[in-house]
């Protein structure tokens, strides 16, 4: 059974909500952004060390299938890597942000 709250406390944990979700979204547009500039070798482990973090917590292991291809990219592929740093570096921010955000309320929140 959830739990009544007045009006004015539930207003106040959506703004919460909004605020965390901004952070969220600007925490990781930076982040990316300076890791793209790190060299292929060093963001293919990134993305190895991350799978096997992550390959515990998961349902279906083949859901990191996205960090396979990336560790191809970063390892095999030098002109799709440069492609992928072009896309990160050149979006506009605000452009860039409304991805993450999407992709933040859609995997995250669930929205």
């Amino acid at each position: 059974m959830p739990i009544k709250m007045p009006i004015r406390q539930q207003r106040s944990l959506c703004l919460l909500d909004r605020v965390i979700l901004d952070v969220s979204v600007a925490f990781i547009f930076y982040t990316v952004r300076m890791a793209v500039r790190l060299p292929d070798r060093a963001l293919e482990y990134i993305f190895r060390a991350y799978k096997a973090l992550a390959y515990p917590f998961v349902a279906h292991p083949e859901d990191l299938y996205q960090c396979d291809e990336m560790i191809k990219v970063f390892s095999e592929l030098p002109e799709y890597a440069q492609a992928v740093r072009r896309i990160v570096l050149e979006a506009r921010p605000e452009q860039f942000k409304a991805a993450i955000r999407g992709m933040v309320l859609h995997h995250v929140i669930g929205v």
